[in-house]
């Protein structure tokens, strides 16, 4: 396509023969105007490009003498108008309405990603509030400086004994794995135990989930260091700990909940059924998957049992498998999952599934 471009003029104000003060018997039934020159593209005003004087009599224009141009430039001082500039002026607006569109978006968008977060959050909040006067020995209290949010260094108070209304702890730390084979190492650093009241771990609980986000300080000051942490998550590492396939959000302070779940198709239109793959996650102690029990809804549960779960390996996933005849947008149950660890101990996990999303939750 060929880029038309060139310039033309056109009227911005005429005057007639009495404002101009001439002879009416001289001129007749004449108008004279005032014209705007521009370049253009496509035959949209570009720029200007100065001004030009013209008679307009039956319908045609005709130059003008020097005399009445001066006139008319001695009268009143015509302005330039602002679509002689229309493509400039519509890019401009343009690009600031597109400006402006984005950045309430991005409002929005952030807005929604926070109240995400903060639900997230409120999970493991909950699970602190609610336990935090009974904890047992061999829970994990995970400890964050909202400064250092993210730090890959991970701060742990592990309750070894309660006395009253005090519990004792040993300080754990380990590292998020970050590359592929890379396991979790706990490493005591500090060999005494310590102690706290549940009025003092209360003071290290954040319900405000807009401290985290702008890393305020918040908390309470543990090692006497000037630095306050607040307690995010219980865990219980010394158990299995099994979760949806999260790679390395298990680790940050607000978790995801549901996770995806994979199904492929098999068999004919009268015969179909569908294979379903749930990857998981050990994040505590190592232990065997040994039942697998319909709560509600018949999955044909085809992995053979025992199941070894062994601690976490960095992004690796347990995949465990079922089949159902039910369609997909259907497809809704429940089931029980017990793990047994080394010293016989059982512990059930509920896998619930909801068209194509999942979640395990401790029973």
């Amino acid at each position: 396509m060929s880029v038309v471009f060139g310039w033309y003029s056109f009227k911005v104000k005429s005057y007639s023969v009495d404002e101009l003060e001439l002879k009416k018997e001289e001129w007749g039934n004449v108008t004279f105007e005032v014209r705007q020159k521009v370049f253009h593209l496509f035959w949209l005003p570009f720029f200007p490009i100065g001004k030009s004087y013209a008679l307009r009599k039956n319908g045609e224009l005709y130059e003008l003498p020097e005399y009445i141009i001066s006139r008319i430039k001695g009268g009143d001082k015509i302005k330039t108008p602002w679509y002689s500039f229309f493509i400039p002026v519509v890019l401009i607006v343009g690009l600031t309405g597109f400006a402006l569109f984005m950045s309430i978006s991005k409002y929005y968008m952030n807005r929604e990603r926070f109240k995400e977060r903060e639900a997230l959050y409120e999970v493991g909040l909950n699970e602190v509030q609610n336990n935090i006067e009974n904890l047992l020995p061999g829970a994990y209290l995970r400890i964050k400086d909202l400064k250092n949010l993210y730090n890959r260094e991970i701060t742990f108070l592990k309750v070894v004994e309660k006395k009253d209304d005090a519990y004792g702890f040993l300080v754990v730390k380990t590292k998020t794995p970050n590359y592929s084979q890379k396991k979790i190492y706990f490493e005591e650093v500090l060999s005494d135990t310590i102690t706290y009241t549940v009025k003092e771990l209360k003071k290290a609980i954040c319900a405000d989930y807009e401290l985290i986000e702008d890393r305020e300080p918040y908390g309470f000051n543990f090692f006497g260091d000037n630095i306050l942490y607040i307690i995010d998550r219980i865990e219980y590492f010394d158990s299995p700990i099994i979760y949806g396939g999260i790679e390395r959000y298990f680790w940050r302070t607000d978790r995801e909940e549901e996770f995806y779940y994979s199904s492929s198709q098999r068999g004919g239109r009268d015969n179909r059924s569908w294979l379903l793959t749930f990857d998981l996650q050990n994040f505590g102690a190592p232990a065997n998957l040994v039942k697998i029990e319909n709560i509600s809804h018949d999955i044909e549960w085809i992995d053979s049992l025992p199941m070894r779960f062994n601690s976490y390996e960095y992004e690796k996933d347990i995949p465990i498998q079922g089949m159902t005849k039910t369609d997909l947008s259907d497809t809704i149950f429940k089931s029980r999952l017990t793990f047994r660890d080394s010293l016989d101990k059982e512990y059930d996990f509920v896998i619930e599934a909801d068209r194509f999303h999942f979640k395990i939750t401790r029973d």
